[in-house]
């Protein structure tokens, strides 16, 4: 009779963690392919953070590292499922260690690493987007 006693409590806990596990996916946007390049005139940029910050809403901040061709995707939700369709102000910033006995400063100039003074915006449509490369100076 003791294990009768348990049961409603062991349902409702196993009732919560279904739920919960079922919101997550529920709070996700349909997500679009972005590819880009960061180069600084010609020469490409590798290890730039690239982040999106949705305009006029809060939401998820797609984000992606440039590889040495300075190449990135994005990656929202999971790895390089691109980013939910919309408006955005990018920010890129380049971390790296100086001396050793510093610690890693950015490499951009710092207004880069603002949305509010980036001066970098870019439009995602649905489908996949190819961007024009973001180009900055050192």
């Amino acid at each position: 009779m003791p294990r009768i006693r348990h049961l409603p409590v062991l349902l409702l806990a196993v009732v919560a963690v279904c739920c919960s596990s079922c919101g997550k996916a529920d709070n996700r946007k349909p997500t679009f392919i972005v590819s880009g390049k960061v180069l600084d005139g010609t020469k490409p940029l590798a290890n730039v953070a690239v982040v999106f910050h949705p305009v006029g809403e809060d939401g998820p901040k797609p984000r992606g590292k440039t590889d040495a061709d300075g190449a990135f995707s994005l990656t929202t939700y999971d790895t390089a499922d691109g980013a939910p369709a919309g408006e955005y102000r990018v920010t890129l910033e380049l971390w790296l260690a100086g001396r050793p006995d510093e610690g890693p400063s950015n490499r951009l100039p710092a207004k880069l690493a603002k949305p509010e003074s980036s001066g970098l915006q870019t439009t995602i449509s649905t489908g996949s987007n190819d961007l024009t490369p973001f180009n900055v100076k050192k």
